[in-house]
């Protein structure tokens, strides 16, 4: 939790130690779960890097709903907490608090929640934008921010069809990623979450919900100056994540041998570097409000778990 005269912004989030018996560690078990995403100090600093690639998205800026000195901050899920410690400003205004966001919220309301880089680490999204809804204060605003788990490529049209794009020139590619899908849904969870937010949010009963999509290239092969430098940063991202985030989704649940996804993830690294194919991703933003007058949520924190 961060909190300041002006600025509190709580953190639930769920940091365990690094597995060890994997070659890309990954984060501990909790009870009752399967947990999937590493947690090691590379990881750590890959995620400041793609603090920095919002950042050039978003020129500079740190959310994009309209909110106006907002008292009361709460930034889910914060990873490293750089995005926090950006809103806060000062480190004394910043203060975390370790807990499971998929637990039920007991907070004072907030102003304004953050929610940014979840697709595939949650069982119940309608769940979670409910207890969202159910801790803004009257007026308070929502953002979700995240890169949907495709990638896709600018020369083909065909791959921006719904469902799970098909690289004519990426093998390998196509299956990281469709594996990262196949494994999150074995464990109850899904990356399809993100481009569903804005239907979800408006069923709560949020007010004026945006839905914001822009191209991020996974390269430098863009012509802009600016989209060329976002690229840039985002294939390294890739390439990091390809060795990484992944592992224990494979070998833990879709039973590979780490040796077999060693070759998926060197194949996948080859393809990231081929500048002939135009590949990127959809960054989505979404933001709501929720009604001034409204005193009391409209969900009641118990999702039906459609994901």
């Amino acid at each position: 939790m961060c909190s300041t005269n002006t600025n509190t912004a709580q953190v639930p989030s769920t940091p365990v130690p690094p597995h060890s018996g994997q070659s890309a560690p990954a984060s501990a078990l909790l009870p009752g779960s399967i947990e999937v995403d590493p947690n090691d100090e590379t990881e750590q600093d890959r995620l400041d890097l793609h603090h920095h690639i919002f950042n050039l998205v978003a020129e500079g800026k740190l959310f994009y709903a309209p909110i106006d000195n907002p008292s009361r901050v709460l930034d889910a899920g914060t990873g490293t907490g750089i995005w926090a410690m950006d809103f806060a400003e000062v480190p004394p205004n910043l203060e975390f608090e370790v807990n499971d966001m998929e637990d039920v919220w007991r907070h004072k309301p907030f102003s304004f929640i953050h929610l940014r880089c979840l697709a595939g680490s949650l069982k119940d999204w309608p769940r979670l934008l409910s207890q969202a809804y159910d801790n803004l204060e009257p007026g308070g605003w929502l953002e979700v921010v995240d890169l949907e788990l495709y990638l896709k490529d600018q020369r083909d049209p065909d791959t921006e069809a719904p469902g799970l794009p098909v690289l004519k020139d990426a093998k390998f590619c196509n299956i990281w990623v469709g594996g990262l899908h196949e494994a999150a849904e074995n464990i109850g969870r899904t990356f399809r979450s993100v481009d569903r937010c804005k239907g979800w949010m408006e069923e709560l009963g949020f007010e004026g919900v945006v839905e914001e999509k822009i191209k991020v290239p996974t390269a430098p092969w863009a012509k802009n100056r600016r989209q060329k430098e976002i690229g840039l940063y985002q294939q390294q991202n890739m390439l990091d994540a390809s060795s990484s985030y992944g592992a224990a989704h494979f070998t833990r649940v879709l039973g590979w041998s780490s040796e077999e996804f060693e070759v998926l993830s060197a194949g996948v690294r080859g393809e990231l570097k081929d500048r002939t194919m135009q590949l990127y991703s959809n960054l989505f933003v979404v933001y709501g409000r929720k009604p001034r007058g409204e005193k009391e949520g409209k969900g009641d924190g118990d999702g039906d778990g459609d994901e």
